[in-house]
């Protein structure tokens, strides 16, 4: 398979998750629509790694694993890349801005001092982009794999399923 491919298919995910990023940031939190962009983010990677072992008739199982492999960490590496740029370079207030819409957000849910002390955004790590970003590419990363392996599962099922379609049992 030629790498051009691959790349595409990984820059077709990773364009695909900051796109659903984009519009999930602007969701409220525990909407049907929030709903529905939790099952459309799942769906992304299905498709992607769907549409390549349908559509390139990548033979054996190794093969077909490490291609998903370097299309996942592209599209993965994509994201994370994505989200530390535009925190560090393109809005250098990003963080900052994200705490203040979670105080307010957490205000008007009526939220503790301790509720609130517990909150993610509080940590050292998301208010240091650099390791935040390594957080989405781990978290991505491992969405990843589970689609993939789950796919590859469905796929062993359906085909286990095909081979035995008829039981017949013979006596002698």
């Amino acid at each position: 398979m030629k790498t051009k491919k691959l790349i595409i298919y990984g820059l077709t995910l990773g364009l695909a998750l900051i796109i659903w990023t984009v519009i999930n940031h602007s969701i409220r939190v525990n909407s049907p629509l929030a709903i529905a962009m939790t099952l459309i983010f799942f769906g992304i990677y299905g498709l992607v790694i769907t549409a390549f072992l349908r559509f390139e008739k990548v033979n054996g199982l190794k093969k077909q694993l490490s291609h998903l492999l370097i299309i996942g960490a592209i599209g993965v590496g994509v994201l994370g890349s994505s989200y530390l740029i535009n925190a560090k370079l393109i809005n250098k207030s990003y963080v900052s801005s994200e705490i203040e819409k979670s105080y307010a957000n957490w205000n008007k849910l009526g939220y503790s001092n301790l509720d609130i002390e517990k909150q993610v955004e509080l940590t050292d790590t998301f208010t240091n982009p650099v390791l935040w970003s390594f957080e989405i590419v781990r978290f991505n990363a491992i969405i990843f794999l589970i689609t993939v392996f789950m796919i590859f599962g469905f796929r062993f099922i359906r085909q286990s399923l095909k081979d035995n379609t008829s039981l017949d049992y013979q006596t002698n």
